[in-house]
This record gives C-alpha cells, structure tokens and sequence, in this order.
C-alpha cells in the first residue's frame, strides 16, 4: 500500500500533496548499485501549470510565453508545467519551502526498494504512462494515469514529461528524469537519465519538488533566459511543434540501443547547439575586389540568412556527423 501523503499524517504543518519514501537502501541505476538514502517526501505530481502562475503572481517572477497566451491556462491548468529553465523549477521550490530532487531521491521515488525498471513493474504495460507510443503527442492532466503509479504513490515518473534533478552531469550539466510524451518506452524506464544545460527550456521538461529532514547545501540560483519559441495558439498538441528545437530524440532513433539500453544523450550538448547557432547566423555581404573587372557581374543578390532549407541541411549534416562521432567514440 502506498505511504500516506504528506498532510495526512504528521499534524497540520506538513505540506499537502506530498509522500513519503522511508530511509533506507534501495537500488540504482542500471547497474543496480546498492544505495542508502535518508527520508523525504516527494510531490505526489508533477508541478502543474497552474501552480506555477500562481507562484509567479505571488512573486512576479518569469512566466513560461506559453502561460500567457489566452486560454492556454484554462485549458491545460491540471498539466505539467513545461518550458521552464533550472532557474525557474528551483525558484519555484525554494519559495515552496523545498529543494529539486537528487537522482538517488528521484529514482527511489519511482522504483521502490526492487529496483524495477518502471514505476509498475519490471515490464513496460502500454497505456499506464503518456510516452511517444500513446499517440498523443502532447502532455496529460496530472495524475490521470493512476495505473503508473510509483511503489511510494508519486504520478507520472514514467512519461509526460522529463523532470528536473540537483544532480549535476558532467559540462555543467543538469540529470533530467522520467522521459516524457515525445519519447519511446525505452526512454521512460527509471533507471535511464538525460541531461540539459541550465538555461534549456522544452515543451517535454517539467519538474517535482522534494522536502527532506536533513536539508544539502543550497545551490547557486543563476537566471538563464530560456531559448524557446512561442508555440501556437491552438491546443491540439501541435502548439508544441516549435516551442524549441530538440534533436535529442532523432537522435535516440538513429542510435541503436546499447548493451545497457537507453544511450545517454544529452538535450543541449555542445555540437548540436555550436552546429544551430552556425545554421542560424546570418551570412555576410559578399566581398567586393578592389581591381576592377572588364565585364562587371551581375549585382549580387544580399542574403541576411539562410533559407529554411538550408538551415534544415545544415542541422542534418551537423546531427550526422555528431551522431558519427559518438558511434567511433562508443
């Protein structure tokens, strides 16, 4: 049976939607390393959308350019936020009286004490978590897959979106978690991470909250402004079409599945984001001779950017060669 949720037990100054996950070992990663951890309390969900307007009311910080489009709230209040930076989801957890969850607390949250590969079970079962092969192809109210429930109670760590964690990766990287709607089941498996820089903000990336009784020293709080786009303005899932650019799930097509499974992909690592800032920059005047010719050319034509074409080449060839570069390196 699942813990209680926090403010069911404990008296009135416990914070409600939270559950509790008890001190004590559990198994890690796919390797199923022994570890121990002490006891916290997880959100139960996801932080939804309209949680977070409501903190940014409270505190005037930055709303996502999604929330403020007319009737996006009133649509998908009960939905994961998504398109916030690390900046913001721990913001909002500190004004919560909170902290963003390690991996170790994320992936017992999901995974119990057996070490299962998903939140149910050992074995993935369609239609109990929102991954690519629902058909969806946008986020869920949530909660509203009581099936995928976790063994301490928690919802949708298994799909949705990715989730956020303190947990630092290499290059000043962040652990994300969970995959997400956009993603195959083999990317929402507990025990698979990914990773984003601090400033990326995606229509896939979302976050949760935890409270422990022996409190990690605090993290620096540095404002990224996210790099996204303004989706449209209609919500049929396809409002989510150009909010960022994200080649990491082309990327996890393309690559065959290691001895572990899931490869570890980053979201925003270095080549990719070198190869779209070159894509995206625009071109130079041509240069003028100083000798003069004897049939002069015809005047040439001024180009400020790429074509869409040729910005699409671009990112291919640059995927290709980064996607090569990671098979030679294994």
């Amino acid at each position: 049976m699942p813990t209680p949720v926090l403010g069911e037990e404990r008296g009135t100054t416990a914070r409600a939607g939270m559950v509790r996950v008890p001190a004590g070992p559990f198994l890690f990663g796919p390797r199923r390393d022994v570890r121990t951890l002490a006891e916290f309390w997880i959100d139960r969900d996801p932080v939804t959308n309209g949680e977070f307007a409501r903190f940014a009311r409270q505190t005037g910080a930055r709303l996502p350019e999604h929330l403020r489009q007319a009737g996006f709230l009133d649509r998908k209040r009960e939905h994961p936020v998504v398109g916030v930076t690390f900046a913001q989801a721990l913001s909002f957890a500190r004004h919560a009286g909170k902290d963003l969850p390690t991996e170790e607390e994320w992936e017992k949250a999901a995974r119990g004490t057996d070490g299962r590969a998903y939140p149910w079970g050992e074995n993935y079962v369609p239609g109990r978590c929102n991954a690519s092969d629902s058909l969806r192809r946008d986020t869920v109210a949530v909660g509203s897959l009581p099936k995928g429930e976790s063994p301490c109670g928690c919802h949708d760590l298994a799909g949705n979106v990715w989730e956020w964690t303190r947990t630092i990766a290499a290059r000043s990287l962040y652990v994300v978690k969970g995959g997400s709607w956009y993603d195959p089941p083999i990317a929402v498996r507990a025990d698979r991470r990914s990773s984003a820089r601090p400033a990326f903000a995606s229509a896939s990336l979302g976050f949760r909250c935890v409270v422990r009784s022996e409190p990690l020293p605090p993290l620096p709080l540095e404002a990224h402004a996210p790099r996204t786009r303004l989706p449209g303005a209609e919500g049929d899932g396809e409002e989510w079409g150009h909010l960022v650019t994200d080649l990491r799930s082309e990327a996890l097509r393309a690559l065959p599945e290691g001895p572990e499974g899931f490869p570890a992909l980053e979201f925003g690592c270095e080549e990719l984001d070198a190869a779209l800032e070159r894509a995206l920059t625009p071109l130079p005047a041509p240069e003028t001779s100083a000798e003069p010719l004897p049939v002069p050319p015809p005047p040439a034509r001024l180009r400020l950017a790429p074509t869409r074409s040729e910005v699409l080449v671009g990112l291919f060839v640059a995927l290709g060669s980064f996607l090569g570069l990671r098979l030679l390196l294994g």
